[in-house]
């Protein structure tokens, strides 16, 4: 979820300077600052340098994902119960495919 004051996101690293794994963290735009829901390393879930399936649920205040179709973790955190769907790629090389947002049913 994106709003105006905030935003979640999943956030994949490959690197070894800042850690390779996987952060949900949510963004305070009023505070210019990041919180970490949840983490995993590199082996809990996703494979470097190969294909890997993401997805990530939200429905009401709960936010979960998956790594290669394994539930990964489920979080709650109410502090933006609504907003836009965003995607975001930092100069990392990554390639995506079969790309897709979808309202649940």
């Amino acid at each position: 979820r994106y709003t105006k004051s905030g935003f979640y996101r999943l956030r994949v690293n490959r690197s070894n300077v800042t850690g390779a794994g996987w952060l949900l963290q949510r963004y305070d735009g009023s505070k210019q600052t990041y919180s970490t829901l949840a983490s995993g390393a590199v082996g809990s879930g996703y494979t470097v340098n190969q294909w890997n399936y993401l997805k990530l649920s939200v429905a009401g205040s709960t936010i979960s994902v998956s790594i290669n179709n394994q539930p990964t973790v489920s979080v709650s955190d109410s502090s933006y119960g609504s907003g836009s769907a965003g995607f975001y790629a930092e100069a990392s090389g990554a390639r995506f495919g079969n790309l897709r947002v979808s309202a649940q049913q």
